[in-house]
């Protein structure tokens, strides 16, 4: 089976639709895509929590950011759409973390990863229940975890 672009043509109109979103908010419109807010060049997600996408440069016709002395990356729709994933994911994590912690001390996180202090196989259990409930700000969302007891951080 051919695995080209032309193969998955819902995500290349994704990837365009977001290259039209990163253009109207680069430009400073106020509008909703998808789950988002867009406005004053940045992205809303349902819970409030936003990136700032204010930095960003046209250079010459491309969307670019500043990354250190003298480096810039190109940003584009696919890239743009990745970044959203990953901010949602976040806010989606935090979200259950916090609630999680309500219960159980949080030792620290990593990534997408939380380390909470529990006793028992019980208390994994309903930390578990905990992390796998949807947000209300994003309802169907399926959320699903693994959990362990571990005597500390594992990977």
């Amino acid at each position: 089976p051919s695995h080209d672009r032309d193969s998955y043509n819902r995500t290349c109109v994704l990837w365009k639709e977001a290259e039209e979103a990163f253009q109207r908010l680069y430009y400073g419109e106020h509008f909703d895509w998808r789950l988002f807010e867009i406005k004053d060049k940045r992205v809303y997600a349902p819970n409030g929590s936003y990136m700032n996408f204010s930095i960003f440069q046209d250079d010459e016709g491309e969307w670019r950011n500043t990354t250190g002395k003298n480096k810039s990356e190109k940003i584009y729709g696919a890239k743009f759409f990745e970044n959203l994933n990953q901010f949602l994911a976040r806010c989606v994590f935090w979200d259950r973390a916090l609630k999680v912690s309500e219960e159980f001390n949080m030792v620290m996180t990593a990534y997408d990863d939380g380390l909470f202090v529990m006793d028992n196989e019980v208390d994994l259990h309903y930390a578990k229940q905990i992390m796998e409930d949807t947000p209300d700000w994003i309802p169907g969302l399926p959320l699903e975890v693994e959990a362990k007891l571990a005597g500390g951080y594992e990977k």
